[in-house]
């Protein structure tokens, strides 16, 4: 049960930072353009893929406030794609992304809890 939430839960993370929210969309542009970048690298299209590049984009939005970004790096700290794998640093992540009102993000920290 708990490989499909996974598989789930970064299917939804993936799509996100793919297609941002018009609210996002409408905010900073160096947040969006880091943020954009990032899943650039992350998955390879458009940009050679590279888990630490994407990491280092994701980690400028996330610290500027952009709360998908913050998601995508909490993600990457929880599986250790791209960075060490950290459930502490992912929770952080996580957790300021939830409190901005992330869904994904409040799901994601209730899924971290059930593996500590």
């Amino acid at each position: 049960m708990k490989h499909p939430l996974r598989i789930l839960l970064s299917s939804v993370v993936l799509l996100l930072a793919l297609f941002p929210s018009p609210g996002i969309a409408g905010s900073a542009k160096v947040r969006q353009g880091d943020r954009q970048v990032a899943g650039m690298y992350l998955t390879g299209r458009g940009a050679p893929q590279s888990d630490n590049t994407a990491a280092v984009g994701y980690r400028r939005a996330a610290e500027a406030g952009s709360p998908d970004a913050q998601v995508m790096l909490g993600w990457m700290h929880e599986v250790g794609r791209g960075v060490p794998k950290d459930l502490d640093e992912a929770a952080r992540w996580f957790g300021l992304a939830a409190t901005q009102g992330n869904e994904v993000a409040r799901v994601h920290l209730k899924h971290i809890e059930t593996l500590r």
